[in-house]
């Protein structure tokens, strides 16, 4: 390791907001780094559509980040894993600093590649997550089931969600196995739920979009991005944290409260309100 030179810090695209992320403390602390992963993209056949959604909201990031004074190095790479490799090579920095990907895979390349180049790859704790995954293994252990119900009650008594000063649970936060489940549209239901709020893509969207449409050539063992199904054509999710913000709040005010019934629909001719805003929360 040069102890003499700055750190970079990895943000894979699960972590695309300063409020997951793990970032330098300044912009004058380090380097940040981002990958994108040609042969994450290319492993299964994605909807082009959420080949957009995380491309996207990738190179959005890049600039929010540029925009506040961090130094970013947006980089392809066929892996997470080669990208750290290249960017080590290239700019030598004292070490990089990675957030524990939640991802199995992911998690176990990036896993092996901190073994491979001790000292100059480290894995911090994920701090996304309510539970970590040794508190999960402790709950599990020993267990002959592992109902999610169970679980849930867990999880609730442990964090204190959903219960009374007794510990137990409180009034309405039963499972909902006896719920009425409706069809958007159906004889005797209310009408199908207004549309989710659009977000026209800009310039840098519209970049990936017509990248995502006319890719042909693949990375070994992938596909391109052309071969995947469905197509680019009507994208209009939000690919910044604040537009996600602005997805969240349209959505608690117009449709959470008649959610229930209806969550599990699937409207043929639109995305469900659940996928929208998701990603950047």
């Amino acid at each position: 390791m040069n102890s003499g030179a700055k750190p970079t810090w990895f943000v894979g695209p699960w972590e695309l907001s300063v409020a997951t992320a793990v970032l330098p403390p300044s912009p004058a602390a380090g380097r940040v780094l981002l990958v994108e992963s040609t042969g994450k993209g290319s492993a299964l056949p994605y909807h082009r559509w959420k080949l957009v959604l995380v491309l996207s909201a990738l190179r959005h990031f890049a600039e929010e980040l540029r925009a506040q004074g961090y130094e970013v190095d947006h980089r392809v790479a066929p892996s997470y894993a080669e990208g750290i490799r290249a960017h080590l090579a290239e700019w030598g920095p004292g070490e990089v600093i990675v957030q524990a990907p939640a991802e199995w895979g992911i998690a176990q390349s990036l896993g092996v590649l901190t073994v491979e180049l001790a000292g100059r790859v480290r894995l911090v704790a994920d701090r996304r997550f309510l539970t970590s995954r040794e508190a999960f293994a402790g709950w599990a252990e020993g267990r002959k089931l592992l109902r999610m119900e169970d679980f849930y009650r867990w999880q609730r008594r442990r964090l204190g969600f959903l219960v009374d000063g007794n510990g137990s649970r409180s009034a309405g936060s039963g499972t909902w196995t006896g719920r009425t489940v409706r069809e958007p549209g159906r004889s005797g239901s209310a009408a199908s739920p207004a549309a989710p709020r659009r977000f026209a893509p800009d310039a840098i969207t519209q970049r990936v979009m017509r990248m995502v449409s006319g890719a042909r050539t693949a990375p070994a063992g992938g596909m391109p991005f052309a071969a995947h199904w469905g197509s680019v054509d009507g994208f209009d999710l939000p690919v910044t944290r604040a537009q996600a913000l602005a997805a969240l709040d349209e959505f608690l005010e117009c449709r959470f409260a008649d959610f229930g019934p209806y969550e599990d629909a699937m409207l043929q001719a639109r995305c469900t309100s659940t996928t929208r805003g998701s990603r950047r929360r």
